[in-house]
């Protein structure tokens, strides 16, 4: 689908699903990942870790969108949330 002048989306600092910014493209939005370079980072060395099938213990906040957005990478992340 092509884009088009009617909807733009800005996603969060924190980091948003590939599957949520794939879905605003498929719908011809204008988007713009405002992704902290930490959190991109952060996410990329993340993929690859999975992809090298490793299990990832990440420490954050349930429900916050970092976490969110980490999580949405694979079932081999698990959110460790206190001690």
């Amino acid at each position: 689908m092509s884009q088009n002048n009617f909807g733009v989306v800005v996603f969060s600092a924190h980091g948003t699903s590939d599957k949520i910014i794939q879905k605003a493209v498929d719908k011809g939005l204008k988007v713009y990942d405002a992704a902290c370079p930490f959190v991109k980072k952060e996410l990329s060395d993340i993929k690859k870790y999975v992809e090298q099938d490793y299990d990832i213990l990440f420490v954050g906040v349930s429900g916050h969108d970092e976490a969110n957005a980490v999580l949405s990478i694979s079932s081999k992340i698990h959110l460790i949330t206190n001690l």
